[in-house]
C-alpha cells in the first residue's frame, strides 16, 4: 500500500510510518520554560502587545465593573468597550471584580485554562500523527510566548477567553474515529457546539468564524436535521439582534469607525508574518520553486496594490511588526509594505481556495478584519496560528501542520516576544501603538 493511499484511509493524515519519531526531552524542556515564563510576566505586569494595560484601565475593567453595578440592560447601553460583552458580563458577576489585582488574576486563570483546552484540542486532532502529547504541548507553549496572548492573559483583555471556547467547539466537532469532522451529531452535541461558538463570538467579534464554520461543517455533512440546526444556531444569534437594536451594530457607536480601503494593505501585512511557521512545515529539500501562475498572480497583485497605495503615508498607530519595519525603511517603506501585502494576499487566497471548508473558515476570519479603520497585531496574534491548528481540515492541515511547523511557531513567537520586550520595555514605546 502506498503512503498516499494509506493517508486517505487515515482521515487524510499521514500514516505513522511517514512521521519521524519524537525525542521527548527537548520539547518538554522548551514547553516548561515557556509555561513557566507566564508567572513572572504576570507579576511584572508585562505588556508586550503594547496596549493591553491601557485597554484594561480604560475599557475592560470599567466595563466589567459596569455590569456589576448596573442592571444588564443599562450596562449594555453604557458599555465602554469595542468588543462584544460576554467576558465583561461574566467577570462582572464575580465578587472581586472591583479589585484590579483579583481581576487580573482571573484573567491569568482563564488564559491557563485556554492553553490547556487548546493543547487537548490539538492533541486530539493530530493524535494519528503525534501519538504522544509533546507536540500539542509545544504548540500550547508557542501560544504562551505570543505577545498578544500574554498581554491579554496578564491584563484580563478579551483575546484569551475565546480561545477556550474555540477549543471546546473544535473538540466537539472532531470525530476521533475518522480523524476528521463529524458526520453525525446528537442534538445535545449540536446545542453545545452552537453555544460554544456563540460564546466565542460574544466575547470577541473576530471569532465569528467559529459559529460560521461550525454551522457549515454540520450543515454540509448533514450531521443532524438541517431544520433543527437552523433553529439552534438561529437562537444563538438572537442576542446579536438585540445588540443591533441598542447599538445599531455589533460595536457601540463611540467605537465604530468607517471602513477604509487601506485595510486592503494593512490586513494582509498583519497576516503575512504568521505564514512563516507554516512555510517551514517541510524540509528545505522538499521545497519547490513557485509555479509561473503563482509568480504571475503575486506580481499582478503588486501592480494593483502599487496603483492603490503607491502614495500612501504609513500609519504610526498600529499596523503590526511589518508596518514598524516599513516606517524604519523610510522611502523604501511603502514598496516593502506593498510586497508584504501581496504575499499576504497570496497566503490568504491559497487557504481560501483549498476547499469549501477553508473558504468558510478563512473568509469569516479575514472578513471582519477588513471592517475597522484601525489595525493592531494583537487582532491576529496568536489567532492566525491557533485557527490553523484547530480548524484547518486535512489534507491542508496534514501538509502544513508538522513537527517542523510547531517548532518554527515556537521560535517565531519567542522572537515576537523578544521584539515586544525591547520595543515596549527597553525603548519605552507605551500605549495602544502595536
Amino acid at each position: 500500500m502506498t503512503s498516499s493511499s494509506s493517508s486517505l484511509r487515515n482521515g487524510g493524515w499521514p500514516v505513522a510510518a511517514d512521521v519521524r519519531p519524537l525525542h521527548r526531552w527537548p520539547w518538554t524542556v522548551l514547553t516548561a520554560l515557556a509555561l513557566a515564563s507566564l508567572l513572572p510576566g504576570f507579576l511584572l505586569g508585562e505588556d508586550t502587545s503594547g496596549g493591553a494595560r491601557y485597554d484594561f484601565l480604560t475599557f475592560h475593567w470599567p466595563a466589567a465593573q459596569l455590569f456589576a453595578d448596573e442592571p444588564t440592560a443599562q450596562a449594555l447601553r453604557e458599555y465602554s468597550s469595542a468588543t462584544t460583552p460576554l467576558q465583561h458580563m461574566l467577570l462582572g458577576a464575580l465578587p472581586w471584580v472591583h479589585d484590579p489585582a483579583a481581576y487580573r488574576l482571573t484573567g491569568l486563570v482563564l488564559g491557563a485554562a485556554a492553553l490547556l483546552a487548546f493543547a487537548v484540542a490539538v492533541q486530539r486532532r493530530f493524535c494519528r500523527v503525534w501519538p504522544g502529547y509533546e507536540m500539542a504541548a509545544l504548540a500550547a507553549a508557542a501560544v504562551a510566548l505570543s505577545p498578544g496572548f500574554r498581554s491579554a492573559t496578564f491584563w484580563g483583555d478579551t483575546d484569551a477567553l475565546p480561545l477556550l471556547f474555540s477549543a471546546g467547539a473544535c473538540l466537539l466537532l472532531h470525530d476521533p474515529r475518522s480523524g476528521t469532522w463529524r458526520t453525525r451529531a446528537t442534538a445535545g452535541r449540536v446545542i453545545a457546539i452552537a453555544l460554544l461558538g456563540a460564546a466565542a463570538f460574544y466575547t470577541r467579534q473576530l471569532y465569528v468564524f467559529v459559529p460560521a464554520l461550525s454551522f457549515w461543517l454540520l450543515w454540509s455533512r448533514q450531521a443532524c436535521s438541517r431544520l433543527f440546526l437552523l433553529g439552534v444556531f438561529g437562537a444563538t444569534a438572537l442576542p446579536a439582534l438585540y445588540l443591533f437594536l441598542i447599538w445599531g451594530g455589533l460595536t457601540p457607536p463611540r467605537f465604530r469607525q468607517a471602513p477604509t480601503i487601506e485595510s486592503l494593505l494593512y490586513v494582509p501585512v498583519l497576516v503575512a508574518p504568521f505564514a512563516l511557521p507554516f512555510l517551514f512545515a517541510r524540509s528545505p529539500r522538499d521545497w519547490r520553486l513557485p509555479s509561473g501562475r503563482t509568480i504571475a498572480g503575486v506580481l499582478a497583485t503588486v501592480g494593483v496594490m502599487t496603483v492603490l497605495f503607491g502614495g500612501v503615508t504609513l500609519t504610526p498607530l498600529g499596523g503590526g511588526l511589518l508596518t514598524k519595519i516599513g516606517l524604519l525603511l523610510g522611502p523604501l517603506g511603502v514598496p516593502f509594505m506593498i510586497l508584504a501585502a501581496s504575499l499576504g494576499w497570496w497566503a490568504i487566497a491559497t487557504c481560501i481556495a483549498s476547499g469549501a471548508d477553508h473558504a468558510v473558515l478563512f473568509g469569516f476570519a479575514v472578513g471582519p478584519l477588513l471592517l475597522p479603520g484601525f489595525f493592531y497585531q494583537r487582532y491576529i496574534d496568536p489567532l492566525a496560528f491557533t485557527i490553523v491548528l484547530m480548524f484547518a481540515s486535512p489534507p491542508l492541515a496534514a501538509r502544513i501542520v508538522t513537527q517542523r511547523a510547531i517548532v518554527a511557531g515556537y521560535v517565531f513567537f519567542l522572537g515576537l516576544e523578544i521584539i515586544g520586550l525591547v520595543w515596549f520595555g527597553l525603548l519605552g514605546h507605551v500605549g495602544p501603538s502595536a
